[in-house]
């Protein structure tokens, strides 16, 4: 049984998508389970606990981590784990698509969102609308860590923005740090400073 990656492991934020693949695992306790990479965030309900407890304990259960935090936290809890991009990162062809514009602004109008810049969200563009969106814009500003990761696997240079728990600034420290291609914003004075240098 494959669970995908992509989103939370945990109660924070999104509780029902935090545990929706833990309650299919656990109608299959005699089956092999492997998560895909996700950021474990925390805290559970007390259900949430019982249900990841029952689940992730189990020894045919194979968790997959998309950063180093979330594997430290996830390790302190289950003491098993391993750390591998998001699926976006590497596993999927996208098409070469022409520069043709100039910045794109998107900021998340959720519960993640924390500093301020101008940008809308990319929840009404349809997936097959994401790479040519994106893609048409050389450089990218935005807390949505799947808007960063598509933009710089299409050649954008990304200024990835923090979000209220450690996922964005985790993404970035374990496989961009070193990346002359992706900035991190981590404060709202630094965001507000680098929207001033941009005029």
């Amino acid at each position: 049984l494959v669970i995908c990656g992509g989103g939370n492991l945990g109660g924070y934020h999104y509780p029902e998508d935090g545990t929706l693949g833990l309650r299919v695992a656990d109608l299959y306790p005699e089956h092999r389970v492997v998560v895909l990479p996700q950021t474990y965030v925390t805290p559970w309900d007390a259900e949430g606990r019982k249900l990841a407890d029952r689940v992730l304990g189990r020894s045919n259960v194979d968790v997959w981590l998309r950063d180093g935090a979330s594997w430290y936290y996830f390790n302190q809890d289950y003491h098993k784990g391993g750390v591998e991009p998001d699926t976006v990162m590497d596993h999927y062809e996208v098409p070469e698509v022409p520069k043709t514009h100039d910045w794109l602004l998107v900021r998340r109008q959720d519960a993640e969102s924390t500093l301020q810049f101008p940008g809308g969200d990319w929840t009404d563009w349809s997936w097959e609308e994401l790479a040519p969106r994106i893609g048409r814009h050389p450089r990218v500003m935005t807390d949505r860590l799947h808007v960063a990761i598509l933009a710089c696997r299409l050649q954008g240079e990304v200024w990835l923005v923090a979000n209220t728990y450690h996922k964005n600034a985790a993404y970035f420290d374990t496989w961009w740090k070193n990346n002359p291609q992706v900035h991190f914003l981590g404060s709202q004075p630094e965001v507000d400073a680098f929207l001033r240098e941009q005029g």
